[in-house]
């Protein structure tokens, strides 16, 4: 018979999969996993499933570093967490992970991952605002960005140099009047009043 293995050390979540497995899935042969120790003994016998439902965080240790062995042991391996960074879920991603979803998303959410017939990875609405938040929040970061022009980044240099408006004047041959109209302008984009709070804002 067809078997599939479940990675988690809680046996109510592990009953819950098996459940679904039955009724949306097909009658499969359930192996459970509950500690790190135990899938490092799985993977060294090199046994092959049809496919994989792995928790990310086992009460004995993250699982997330056995991704990649546990991607040629199986055609889908679907990865579930309450939590997981978005470098991470790109690594596995790129690793060719079947499936990720969250803890908070339903079995409504493992069923459509199974269902799904995409040749990219699955990803929840929750993981994929999760990494959209992260987009747009480089996004904004990048639109408000302080752009400063060439001259003002020439001026910005000499000020952090401790130097004063006469030798920045001599430095870049322009006017003690047009040294201090750019640092005023500069002080207005770093939204401070003078050379010392300009230091003190670019070292925090």
């Amino acid at each position: 018979m067809s078997q599939y293995l479940i990675i988690d050390d809680h046996p109510l979540i592990a009953e819950a999969i098996d459940y679904f497995v039955r009724k949306h899935v097909g009658d499969y042969d359930q192996l459970v996993l509950k500690s790190c120790e135990q899938l490092e003994l799985w993977l060294e016998k090199g046994e092959f499933v049809d496919f994989i439902i792995l928790d990310l965080h086992l009460n004995d240790g993250l699982t997330g570093s056995y991704v990649k062995d546990l991607m040629i042991k199986t055609d889908r391996l679907i990865i579930y967490s309450a939590e997981m960074e978005n470098d991470d879920i790109r690594n596995w991603i790129d690793a060719g992970a079947f499936g990720i979803i969250s803890k908070s998303d339903s079995l409504a959410d493992l069923k459509a991952a199974f269902e799904s017939n995409s040749v990219t990875t699955f990803l929840s609405h929750r993981i994929k605002d999760q990494l959209l938040a992260e987009v747009n929040k480089k996004k904004i970061e990048k639109e408000n960005e302080i752009k400063l022009s060439k001259r003002e980044q020439e001026v910005l240099k000499l000020v952090l140099e401790d130097k004063k408006n006469q030798e920045i004047a001599e430095s870049l041959f322009i006017s003690i009047k047009t040294v201090e109209s750019h640092k005023r302008n500069i002080f207005t984009k770093y939204e401070v009043r003078s050379a010392i709070g300009l230091m003190q804002k670019l070292k925090s």
